[in-house]
């Protein structure tokens, strides 16, 4: 996924989640037809409107966590996963 592309794709996910919770009393529906108005995928409207319904939509700050836990790990042996834990904070 290029820069260009998750900047637009997170313009869009700010953009639905903050239309949905203006116009929350309309429903889901009414937010979906709205940006399927603007040629959006409903399927992508869908599943921006269900993750932020069990995620808050600055979620990037475990993803970058995320990034950097696989790079501890990508093609490297000498870390184990309770190393690796204890450094990030988390369960093993």
């Amino acid at each position: 996924m290029t820069k260009i592309n998750s900047s637009k794709e997170e313009a869009l996910r700010i953009r639905v989640n903050a239309f949905f919770n203006e116009n929350r009393s309309l429903g889901k529906i009414f937010t979906v037809r709205h940006f399927m108005a603007e040629k959006n995928p409903r399927s992508t409207v869908y599943r921006i409107l269900k993750r932020s319904e069990y995620f808050s939509p600055e979620w990037k700050q475990g993803s970058v966590q995320l990034n950097k836990l696989k790079k501890a790990f990508d093609h490297k042996d000498n870390i184990s996963q309770r190393q690796a834990a204890k450094k990030f904070d988390i369960s093993q």
